[in-house]
């Protein structure tokens, strides 16, 4: 018998079906998706932002309705000197407020979620006004895009701002509020 000869099969593995000259996208195809991308990017981040100002607006109403239902009218014939004093006499607005700082040592002025909240009361007493708290933005149009009052009565005044309006530590709300 004669030996076999021994022949590989393959010696090289076969072509694979080419599909044209393609390399990756073209200059104008990678344009085009940067351009999707970046137009994809602003819509999210305005998105965003829209809803940071509107969900900070929604947790300065908030406390100031928690504040509202915890003060009863006859506190207004001595009113606390300061909100810190209001919310320490109330463990619920105390729970509230661990996420903000008051920024004065009076107690009087505090800062949470961009909205800055002045303690007005002993004013509103002397002068028969009404308003007792107030609430701005600490970056108009920024941080939020209403301003807030707390009457006497317990009810929450609300008002729009413009951009450049009521904001931060140097433009604070007048005692003169919206009708």
């Amino acid at each position: 018998m004669a030996p076999l000869d021994r022949q590989p099969l393959l010696t090289t593995p076969p072509a694979l079906p080419k599909f044209g000259n393609r390399s990756g996208l073209s200059t104008m195809g990678m344009a085009t998706l940067l351009a999707v991308v970046a137009v994809v990017i602003v819509i999210t981040l305005s998105s965003l932002r829209g809803m940071a100002v509107a969900e900070n607006e929604s947790h300065a109403k908030s406390l100031l309705h928690a504040i509202a239902s915890s003060l009863q009218s006859e506190v207004f014939a001595a009113p606390p000197h300061s909100l810190e004093e209001v919310t320490q006499a109330d463990d619920s607005l105390q729970a509230e407020l661990t996420d903000g700082e008051f920024l004065t040592e009076d107690g009087r002025l505090y800062l949470r979620h961009g909205y800055l909240f002045e303690w007005r009361a002993q004013e509103a007493t002397a002068t028969g006004q009404d308003l007792v708290l107030v609430a701005w933005p600490f970056d108009s149009g920024q941080t939020g895009n209403a301003a807030f009052g707390l009457q006497k009565d317990g009810k929450v005044l609300a008002t729009s701002i413009q951009e450049g309006g009521w904001s931060g530590l140097e433009n604070r709300p007048d005692k003169n509020w919206p009708e």
